[in-house]
This record gives C-alpha cells, sequence and structure tokens, in this order.
C-alpha cells in the first residue's frame, strides 16, 4: 500500500497559495470600493439634480404667462437644468425653457438686445425676481436658491434661431436634433450617460476658466466618447472612461448636431490648436487621477476631484 503520491498536497506551493489569498483579499478590497464610491457619487448626484420638476414648471408658467403677450411660445425642455451653481449656462440641456419670440419689430435686433428685451419684460411683471442676463441667456434666481434658465429664440418664416456660443450674433438651431442623438447615447447605456455628464459638469466647473469646456462642448464630447462603448454603465467605469476619451477627441472640431454652428467647440480653435492641446492636457491630468485613485482604492482622492 506504499509509495509517493497520491496526496493531496501533492501540488502544494506556499508561494502560489499566498498569492491567491492576496488576490482574492485584493479583490475583495476593489469590490467594497467600488461600491462606497459608488454610493458617494450617487449622492452628488443627487445634491446637483436636486431640483423641484414642479416647482419649476409652475414658475415657468407664471414668468411665461406674465409676458405672454410678447412672446409666440415657448419649449419646456427641463432635461437636465443646471448642474450646480458653479456652472454657467452654455449648453442645450442646462435650458429650463426655449422662449420662442414672433416679433417683426425684432428680427433686425442682436442677441444681447433680445436677451434685455425678454429680461426687462419679466422685470417689469416680477419685480420682486432677481433677473440676469448672459451672453446667450436670462437667468431668474429666486429666494429659495433656485435658478430657471431660459434661452431666447427668434423665429422667421424660414428658421429658428438663437444666440451664438460666441460672439453677438445668431445661429440657426435644431434643438429636437441634438435631443435625439444624446437620448439615444443616454438609452445606450443603461440611462447612466446623462447622470455621468451632470458629474463631469460638476468636475469640469473647478477647472481653470480658460481652459473650460463649455456645456454643450461636454455634452457632445460625451456623445462621442460613449459611442460602441463596452463596459460597464457604472458611473466609477464611466466617468474615468469620458475623460480618457475625450483627451483625444477634444483635440479635433466636432461637428454641431443642433446646426447652431458649423462645430461645437469653435472657441478652441483648429484641429490640434495650442488651445486644444491645453485642454487636452487637463483631461489626461483628471484622467489619470481617477485611475491612480482607483488603483489605491482611495475615496476621498476621488471626490476631491469635485471640490471647488
Amino acid at each position: 500500500m506504499g509509495g509517493s503520491g497520491g496526496s493531496v498536497f501533492h501540488d502544494y506551493n506556499p508561494k502560489k497559495l499566498s498569492e491567491r489569498i492576496r488576490q482574492t483579499e485584493n479583490k475583495t478590497v476593489n469590490e467594497s470600493f467600488e461600491v462606497e464610491l459608488s454610493d458617494s457619487l450617487t449622492g452628488l448626484l443627487a445634491y446637483y439634480n436636486d431640483r423641484d420638476t414642479e416647482t419649476i414648471n409652475t414658475r415657468l408658467s407664471s414668468i411665461l404667462g406674465s409676458i405672454d403677450e410678447n412672446i409666440d411660445g415657448h419649449v419646456n425642455t427641463l432635461f437636465g437644468g443646471s448642474v450646480s451653481k458653479h456652472t454657467y449656462v452654455d449648453g442645450l440641456s442646462d435650458i429650463d425653457s426655449l422662449i420662442i419670440l414672433d416679433n417683426s419689430d425684432l428680427v433686425d435686433g442682436n442677441p444681447s438686445q433680445i436677451i434685455q428685451y425678454i429680461a426687462d419684460l419679466i422685470k417689469t411683471a416680477n419685480a420682486d425676481l432677481d433677473v440676469e442676463t448672459g451672453n446667450i441667456a436670462i437667468t431668474i434666481s429666486y429666494d429659495d436658491g433656485m435658478s430657471i434658465q431660459l434661452l431666447p429664440a427668434l423665429k422667421t418664416e424660414e428658421e429658428l434661431r438663437v444666440p451664438s456660443w460666441k460672439g453677438n450674433t445668431w445661429s440657426n438651431i435644431e434643438p429636437e436634433r441634438f435631443g435625439k442623438a444624446l437620448t439615444k447615447r443616454n438609452e445606450k447605456c443603461g440611462m447612466k450617460l446623462v447622470p455621468m455628464i451632470k458629474l463631469a459638469k460638476a468636475i469640469n466647473a473647478g477647472i481653470t476658466e480658460e481652459l473650460r469646456l463649455t456645456g454643450y462642448h461636454l455634452e457632445s464630447l460625451a456623445i462621442e466618447a460613449f459611442r460602441g462603448y463596452k463596459d460597464s454603465c457604472t458611473l466609477t467605469k464611466m466617468l474615468p472612461h469620458f475623460f480618457d476619451r475625450a483627451k483625444d477627441l477634444v483635440l479635433s472640431p466636432i461637428v454641431d448636431k443642433s446646426g447652431q454652428s458649423l462645430h461645437v467647440d469653435e472657441y478652441l480653435g483648429e484641429k490640434n490648436s495650442a488651445e486644444r492641446t491645453q485642454v487636452s492636457h487637463v483631461l489626461n491630468r483628471l484622467s489619470r487621477r481617477m485611475k491612480n485613485a482607483t488603483a489605491a482604492n482611495a475615496k476621498e482622492q476621488w471626490l476631491s476631484l469635485f471640490e471647488d
């Protein structure tokens, strides 16, 4: 009955066993970290997205009702609303309502004149509201901290025009086209693309202003960055992927799906311009910070990206 074979410890190797134990422990730690990080990002998203849609609709109706004699109509988008108080209005999905004017006296006016015209109408009818004008939109602030953004549009026989992102000029617009493209990609990403964009905008708000992406540019980059995306549709995976892809995508102009201009990022100049290269470096640093924080299971390093 003797012999040297048959022992269950025949292939026992302390080094291999130790490595398997370490890998198992690391996997458990990594999974726990991702769950905690996901919870934190969801909490941040709830904070950024804490907008009372019913109240917004009520206030929009009140505002628009008070000036309806001077406007042709309006389109409530309520797609995203402002991400945070630290971002400025520059993305189509950040607009609460598109106000369509049909007034022949305004056809020859420039955007700043139209914006001021609407702001004055609102101020006259709502003296208690804080009404501010920007380059492309009007922001109405309330005592409870809520802000509503309105984008003016000028209707002619042939087209619908809105203020351009750059310069005091008008551009044709097809908001439905852009909205459909974003909605389609959002659906393919398990409805997680729009939440990811909101968090990316919060991070973008912390970038120095001269290198900060416009909201519309960021939205358009997201549509391109997740074309054919195959990884897990979670915020912890999608945010690093976005910044990693954006660092390359930003080097080339993106065609404007809304029809508002030739490219959504004309403000960065031609392909591989000095401005684009600078922005690419910033996005690359953000991508590396996320990857390093994930590798180190450092949640605080991750969350520091959202600090002002």
